[in-house]
């Protein structure tokens, strides 16, 4: 017993041994200081209503002594600055650390309708020669919920095939069960139920189909009458508008073809 228990810890002690040795000392950094963005050179910023800035870090190789102004220039903005956007002049990293945030400020309420963008650069004695120009594209962002469309819009359409658009009219959604971001509506002529789909997939567009599907087995003795849009639409789950283009047919050709129009009442 006492040979075994003496075998065990020479093991354990040659296992201690070469763990050790396998483990590399790390590498300092002993190079000259040089400031880039860390974290790519492209973001999206989707401000929400609580005007959250958007962090887009910048960074040094290894900590200094003493913080690191670093001066930032915009070389192009789609937006005005105060209205739009604010960058700041300058960010600074402090003394120990290696990263600091330039945070960038959306205002939410004058963004409606609006995608810009912002280009700016890092300037400093110490610039990297890589990854020192950043480009921001900035718009509103409301979360998407499905039930916030249920209920009723104001629809203005603009038929091809007439000189005039029609009156206003009211549209009224309805939930489809048990199907995934699915709305129904009977309001648009000739009033068969129409099923339209919401995609909220990517923040930065979102869209909504009316997906081809069946109306009527006859119509006006044209034979199967179907519904679909001409390409998808956009929609904004923060202005609540959306707008399509769509088409009504049957194998010999449409009946209608029209652009549409909508706004949550």
């Amino acid at each position: 017993m006492k040979k075994i228990t003496i075998k065990l810890l020479s093991l354990f002690a040659v296992a201690l041994l070469l763990n050790g040795c396998s483990e590399e000392d790390p590498i300092l950094y002993s190079g000259p200081t040089f400031v880039s963005f860390t974290d790519g050179i492209l973001g999206d910023y989707f401000v929400q209503a609580d005007n959250t800035p958007y962090p887009v870090q910048v960074g040094i190789p290894a900590p200094l002594d003493n913080a690191l102004s670093v001066n930032i220039n915009l070389l192009y903005a789609s937006g005005t600055a105060g209205t739009h956007y604010d960058v700041p002049a300058s960010v600074s990293i402090p003394a120990g650390s290696v990263t600091a945030d330039i945070n960038v400020e959306g205002y939410f309420e004058n963004l409606s309708g609006r995608k810009d963008t912002l280009v700016f650069e890092l300037v400093s004695a110490d610039t990297a020669s890589f990854n020192t120009v950043y480009t921001l594209y900035i718009q509103q962002f409301c979360p998407f919920d499905v039930n916030n469309f249920v209920g009723a819009w104001t629809a203005n359409e603009w038929s091809d095939y007439e000189a005039d658009p029609y009156p206003p009219y009211t549209v009224n959604f309805a939930l489809v069960p048990g199907e995934a971001n699915t709305l129904v509506t009977e309001d648009i002529w000739p009033y068969f139920p129409i099923k339209v789909v919401f995609n909220a997939a990517d923040p930065a567009n979102f869209y909504w189909n009316i997906p081809d599907q069946w109306l009527a087995d006859d119509m006006s003795g044209y034979g199967e009458f179907r519904a679909t849009d001409l390409g998808a639409g956009p929609f904004s789950s923060c202005d609540m508008t959306a707008s399509i283009r769509y088409k009504l047919y049957v194998s010999a050709g449409n009946f209608e073809q029209a652009t549409l129009q909508l706004v949550k009442d």
